[in-house]
């Protein structure tokens, strides 16, 4: 009897100290865990941006590129051919351009007629916008320095900016856009372009560091593309050798 009196009056637990003890160490690890929480949230905000960015770049880039591939000559006011490239810049890409009348997949009484135009790819490094503007004709090409009225503006992309290696010639750190002649490897310097190094330009060349759409100032979550469009236009040959740009064959 006298033993389990005994055994009554133990009162075995924790103490105080223990417990604020257990307690501590507690909130450490949810603070931890928290912590580890808080910063998998953002990072996976910046792998989605990183995915936008890139899958905007892409889509303007294809059709940037699908306009460059389709140049063409087309005939001037004395009948003769001209070569596909008008103008261009660090900042400015001016050609003609050839489009089906229309698609014979999308209409039954569609015709594959051939229809130049004018395509200016311009990039505005204020509002860091990449536009297409389009003239349309039949007969004598337009005027390009004059803004199309039948057309309106088609914005390729936004928060956009020169990636620094479209043109790697000193000074150019800003050009979006590079020229380069036949056979050539380092772009043309186009404040200093004459007539017959624009005419041998066979290759565009764009740099480009494209943002997602939220306009996100982070950095790696943006997406740099840099792409060399070859003209579909034979070069001019000089004993087996090539000499000048797209040659304009009738």
């Amino acid at each position: 009897m006298r033993r389990l009196c005994a055994l009554l009056r133990r009162d075995e637990g924790m103490t105080l100290i223990e417990l604020m003890t257990t307690l501590i160490i507690g909130s450490v690890v949810m603070l931890a865990l928290f912590a580890l929480v808080d910063q998998a949230f953002p990072a996976e905000q910046k792998v989605r941006d990183r995915v936008a960015a890139e899958q905007r770049g892409r889509i303007a880039l294809e059709r940037l590129s699908r306009d460059l591939r389709s140049a063409v000559c087309v005939a001037g006011t004395g009948g003769a051919l001209q070569a596909p490239l008008i103008s261009a810049g660090d900042t400015q890409v001016t050609f003609y351009t050839a489009v089906p009348a229309k698609s014979a997949i999308d209409d039954a009484d569609a015709t594959n007629d051939f229809v130049p135009e004018i395509h200016q790819l311009v990039y505005d490094p204020v509002a860091k916008t990449l536009t297409r503007k389009r003239w349309t004709f039949t007969g004598v090409p337009p005027d390009p320095s004059v803004t199309p009225a039948n057309q309106p503006d088609d914005v390729l992309l936004t928060d956009v900016e020169p990636s620094g290696t479209a043109n790697t010639l000193p000074g150019h750190s800003s050009a979006v856009f590079g020229l380069i002649p036949e056979d050539g490897t380092t772009p043309l310097d186009p404040s200093t372009m004459t007539a017959a190094q624009k005419a041998s330009v066979a290759r565009v060349r764009v740099g480009v560091r494209v943002a997602p759409r939220n306009g996100t100032t982070y950095a790696p979550a943006k997406a740099t593309f840099e792409e060399d469009v070859t003209m579909r236009l034979p070069p001019a040959y000089s004993g087996g050798t090539a000499v000048g740009g797209p040659a304009c064959q009738v």
